[in-house]
């Protein structure tokens, strides 16, 4: 779940600059995209390339914890 939130806000961190009419010039135009762009391939690497055997099997002790 976690990992379609990380997804989301990486796009919107990359599509907002454009809806608010950032200037390209500017280090909150660089920031948005730099930083979405960062989020989207990070969680893309390490979400979704981790193995599981099933989907039953949670990918961290904070979802086994919650299942407990």
């Amino acid at each position: 779940m976690l990992i379609y939130v990380n997804l989301i806000v990486g796009a919107w961190l990359i599509v907002s600059p454009f809806l608010f009419s950032y200037r390209y010039d500017t280090a909150e135009f660089w920031n948005s995209e730099v930083i979405g762009v960062m989020l989207i391939i990070i969680t893309g690497v390490i979400g979704f390339s981790v193995p599981r055997q099933n989907r039953e099997t949670p990918l961290s002790q904070v979802e086994r914890r919650k299942r407990a």
